[in-house]
């Protein structure tokens, strides 16, 4: 290998070298659907940042040197869009992926400061709503916090949904002197899990309907049955049904949730009485169990905002898990405390079961997952249960924690704000850290 390239009388500067592996790296892991995490990403923007912050002057304009032109192809030949702006958002460059997914042409935006009042410039409006992602008609915040930041937003004008990614360009002396966001088009994407998403939910439909008709088959069959072996028979295949259903709305319910489309109906709740009341119609099933069901309700009833049905389906749930997943002679808890100091109460199910060892707490939020010990106990889940039950909580702006030690039992335990103010202006899919 010929190292002169490295050396003082190299034709490439050692800048443009770099300039030129980094791009060309990049290059790669965007045209590979290779997927870059957190930490990379970080690294691959800061570099990108400091190339073009020192390449790039203030008026938009390419290095004046032989290597331009190098230079210039390799960030235009990005599919993802690249724009740079100034701590006082004054937008220093723009590459031709960014004009092609917003469609805009760099030279109405470069050298343009963007405040949120050219919103609905038709020149600069889908620029505006990518630097201030708060104007865009639908956002959500993908990161939880730090550097990059990464947003995902729709638009209406043009009708894209893009993913962009934040990061801020420094000096050597590590001063802030811009911002650099790398936007993605995700349109062509969610089309396809749309798609998907749509044909799930007809097959759900298309499946209740059957099922529910087996299902009344095999509850008329099991009264009207005088044999013990058929009786026994058509009680099984009543309860396969079931089973089957409640896998059918599962998967109906995640792929709404995935799509934004769940929906949440806010209105008033006297919290305390729905716990009182979904307790004690668990109690009928509890005792068949052999276990024993207790309810601590707070020492005056507690009124605020939220989905009933859907907090009903979150705390039935939980139940149900406690139920199902306990040991023989086993307790289940559950009960209500006010936040100290803040606005928001929790509401807590605690079980004597099976528990879940560490590892499998870490996954337990995620889609599909169960416990080992769980899927022994109870074959046919589909595990999805929890990944619903906060996505609601998450959507009522409070969250879920769970605390379990294997073969001694779990505690779930769920926040809800008592102050509407904390509740979420827009439905959001959340998936498990």
């Amino acid at each position: 290998m010929n190292l002169k390239i490295f050396t003082k009388r190299s034709l490439l500067p050692i800048w443009a070298t770099t300039t030129l592996l980094i791009v060309a790296i990049i290059l790669v892991l965007t045209t590979t659907d290779i997927y870059i995490g957190a930490p990379t990403t970080l690294i691959i923007l800061t570099a990108i940042g400091v190339i073009i912050e020192r390449g790039i002057k203030k008026e938009g304009q390419m290095p004046q040197d032989a290597n331009k032109a190098q230079f210039q192809t390799l960030i235009e030949t990005l599919e993802d869009g690249v724009i740079t702006y100034t701590p006082d958002f004054q937008v220093t460059f723009v590459n031709r992926s960014a004009e092609r997914i917003l469609r805009i042409k760099r030279e109405n935006v470069i050298g343009v400061k963007i405040s949120p009042d050219k919103k609905n410039d038709p020149n600069l409006g889908s620029i505006t709503q990518v630097i201030f992602p708060s104007l865009a008609p639908v956002v959500t915040q993908v990161s939880d916090s730090g550097w990059p930041q990464v947003t995902d937003m729709m638009l209406e004008n043009p009708p894209i949904k893009l993913r962009a990614t934040l990061n801020r360009i420094a000096d050597e002396k590590g001063n802030q002197t811009g911002f650099i966001k790398i936007i993605r088009d995700k349109t062509r994407e969610e089309e396809i899990l749309d798609s998907k998403r749509e044909f799930l939910d007809v097959a759900a439909h298309q499946l209740r309907t059957p099922l529910n008709a087996i299902s009344w088959a095999f509850e008329t069959l099991e009264k009207e049955v005088k044999d013990p072996n058929l009786k026994s028979i058509t009680g099984e295949g009543s309860n396969l049904t079931a089973r089957a259903l409640k896998i059918i709305n599962d998967l109906l319910n995640a792929a709404r949730i995935e799509g934004g489309k769940f929906g949440y109906k806010f209105g008033q709740i006297n919290i305390t009485k729905l716990v009182r009341d979904l307790t004690t119609q668990a109690k009928r099933v509890t005792e068949e169990s052999g276990l024993r069901l207790t309810f601590t309700p707070p020492q005056k009833d507690i009124v605020l905002q939220g989905d009933s049905e859907r907090i009903s389906m979150v705390l039935s749930n939980l139940i149900d898990n406690a139920i199902k997943y306990n040991t023989e002679n086993g307790s289940i808890n559950v009960y209500i405390e006010e936040a100290q100091g803040q606005p928001f109460i929790k509401i807590t199910v605690q079980d004597t079961g099976i528990g879940f060892s560490a590892k499998e707490l870490e996954n337990l939020f995620k889609k599909f997952t169960r416990g080992e010990r769980a899927t022994r106990a109870e074959p046919n889940g589909s595990g999805l249960g929890l990944y619903i039950a906060r996505n609601i909580i998450k959507n009522h702006g409070g969250e879920m924690t769970v605390q379990s030690t294997e073969g001694r039992g779990t505690t779930i335990s769920f926040t809800l704000p008592t102050d509407p103010k904390l509740i979420p202006r827009r439905e959001t899919a959340y998936e498990a850290e």
